[in-house]
Parts: structure tokens; sequence; C-alpha cells
């Protein structure tokens, strides 16, 4: 039997190149700021990429997921109020939702074309963008958070790659404007790369953060289909240490939902179990 030809997809960081078998391409268009693939992956269903960046795939989305908000709205004793920016697939705004004192969710994603790609392939992961809990402004993060007057208990920057348009997310300029939205007990989350290849960038993020919040922390956790395999947030509070909770009564609340990955052994262990190459950075 002739075998099914097969396209690959390679994601080059520069330092390693991730290959996905790609069986077909759904959806391509140039939007005003990124190219936009949906294409469907031999064993990972669709994939969602980005200027040639891997975003999402339908196998492994709820590890990213689950992991950039739950350990901060965990942390947070009752969290109401929650900022997003970017996440306009709609994973993190699902995951938020779980949590029943969540109030309200201001979404700002700056490509409206993410938004309606993700409405249109990802039900999945988008179902919670019709809540009406969620307000959806297509606009600039950095000028959101500039010249908005609202508070929020938990700001979670779901960006894509620190280059082109989210380069700016990752700089001073942008995170002291962020922590002036953010209530004093405020604690936020952002994406910061692969720990393997990307060392020097967030010890920098690091160090850019502690003038602005006391408690800085990074956790890490395996990503199948982002290169390198291991990934990394940072989580940043101005008073609430993560490994403080007690595990009763994250269970307690995590109870009320189902993940797939994130528990409360999970809540304490990605922030305990750093590799030794990152505790020497």
């Amino acid at each position: 039997m002739e075998k099914e030809p097969t396209i690959w997809f390679y994601e080059d960081t520069g330092g390693i190149k991730l290959g996905l078998p790609v069986k077909d391409i759904l959806f391509h268009k140039r939007s005003a700021y990124q190219d936009i693939y949906v294409m469907e992956i031999k064993g990972h269903g669709r994939a969602l990429v980005l200027d040639d960046c891997i975003q999402l795939t339908e196998k492994d989305e709820f590890i990213y997921h689950e992991l950039i908000v739950h350990p901060a709205l965990f942390t947070h004793p009752h969290p109401q109020e929650v900022l997003v920016i970017g996440g306009g697939d709609g994973g993190s705004v699902r995951e938020i939702l779980k949590h029943k004192s969540v109030r309200h969710i201001d979404l700002v994603e700056i490509d409206a074309e993410v938004i309606e790609v993700a409405k249109t392939f990802f039900p999945t992961v988008s179902v919670g963008l019709k809540d009406s809990r969620v307000n959806i402004h297509i606009e600039d993060g950095i000028k959101y958070v500039k010249t908005t007057d609202k508070k929020y208990d938990i700001a979670i920057v779901d960006s894509t790659d620190p280059i082109g348009p989210a380069k700016a997310l990752y700089e001073i300029e942008f995170h002291q404007d962020l922590g002036q939205r953010l209530n004093e007990d405020g604690i936020m989350i952002i994406q910061s790369e692969c720990p393997y290849y990307n060392a020097q960038f967030i010890k920098d993020l690091c160090i850019r953060l502690r003038t602005i919040y006391p408690i800085v922390k990074i956790y890490v956790y395996a990503m199948p289909t982002y290169p390198g395999g291991m990934w990394s947030f940072i989580y940043a509070s101005f008073k609430y240490e993560p490994t403080d909770v007690e595990e009763g009564k994250i269970k307690a609340r995590w109870q009320t939902m189902t993940t797939r990955y994130y528990n409360p052994k999970v809540h304490k262990g990605v922030f305990y179990m750093l590799p030794q190459f990152m505790l020497e950075e």
C-alpha cells in the first residue's frame, strides 16, 4: 500500500527545530498583524500557528491554558476581576471561568482575526468567549493598560513569543503600567518561553519584574508541541506566595471543576520542582 504523502511543518527557533506532520491546511490568512494558519496535524488534531510559531494543538493545549491560569486563581483567596492580555484563542478565558468567584473578565486582543479563527476552528477552546462575564476589547494591550482606570485582582499576559507586536509586552514600561492596574493584593502571570534556550531572557524578565513586585516566581512544565519540550511561566504578586496556600483550600475549590493537568499537588509542584540549572542562573 502506498504511504500517505506527508507535509511537515517546522518551527525553527534557531536553537532547535520542531517538526509536526500536517494532514491538511484548513485555513490561511495574513491579518493586519500576523500570518495565521490552522493545520490538521497527525496525532494532535488541529493546530493554530501564528507567524510560523505553534500557539496550540487540540491534543495538548489544556496543559498550557490550565497552568497559565490556575496557579494564580487558586492562590488568590477570592478572584473577581480578571484581565487577559492576548489569549484571543479563548483558552485562558475558558479556564478562568471555572472559578465561581470570577465576576468579570476583560480580554484585550489586538488581532480580531485570531478570535474569529478560534471560534470557527477551535470551539472547545474558545467556548468561554460567549459567556456574559467576558468583555472583548479589540485593541493594543499596551494602550489599554495605560489608559484604563479599572482595577483587577489577576492579570494574565497570554502573549505570543516576544517578537513583533508582542515584544513590548515584556518591557519594563508595560509592566509598570500593568502593576498600577492591579489591586494591592493583585497577581500577574506571563508566559516566559523555554528555559533551555531562553535562560538569559527569563533571568532579565525576572529582574525587571522584581522592581515592581515583592514576590516573583518561575514555574516550569512539559509542553510537547513547543520547541524544547519544557516551557515556563512567571508568577508575580504584591502579597501572595503561591506555595503558602493550604492544599486543603485548593482541593475544596478544585473539586468543583474539571481539569486534566492541574491539581492541588501540581499547584505546588511546578514551583518546587525547578531543575538545578534554573536555580543556579
